[in-house]
């Protein structure tokens, strides 16, 4: 079958789509992956005994914010693409937004920084032992 006529042959035939059914299974589909992912989250990582002391940090929640932004973004862009003509009144310039405020937030800080702080900012406190253990990780050598 050729492209044109399959084309056609679905531009012919109507198909009514179930919304509500669709927001079922989708919502469905929805509540397994955060049971599933509660699941690893409790039983496989354990739970952060710091965890109340993390939700009082003001930087916990601009990474949640930036993580939240993209994750909304993408799905307000897939829920766009898959319609036929939409794509053109997409403003994809929105997917740069939060990458250039978090950008910014990260740059300010650099530059806020003593300048002997600057280098564990930017490579972390444990990038030497890291990087040897990566390099070491199939080797019978040890690291640390």
């Amino acid at each position: 079958m050729k492209t044109d006529d399959l084309i056609n042959m679905l531009a012919r035939q109507d198909v009514a789509v179930d919304r509500q059914r669709l927001m079922l299974r989708w919502l469905a589909a929805l509540g397994v992956g955060f049971l599933m992912s509660l699941f690893v989250f409790v039983y496989v990582f354990e739970i952060n005994p710091d965890l109340r002391m993390l939700l009082e940090n003001v930087w916990f929640w601009v990474r949640f914010s930036f993580l939240a932004s993209v994750m909304l973004l993408g799905g307000w862009f897939f829920s766009k693409l898959n319609k036929p003509g939409a794509v053109s009144r997409v403003p994809f310039w929105l997917v740069g937004v939060p990458f250039a405020l978090i950008g910014i937030v990260g740059a300010v800080m650099l530059l806020n920084a003593a300048p002997e702080d600057r280098r564990a900012m930017l490579l972390g406190i444990s990038w030497n032992v890291c990087s040897r253990c990566s390099l070491f990780r199939f080797s019978s050598l040890r690291c640390g």
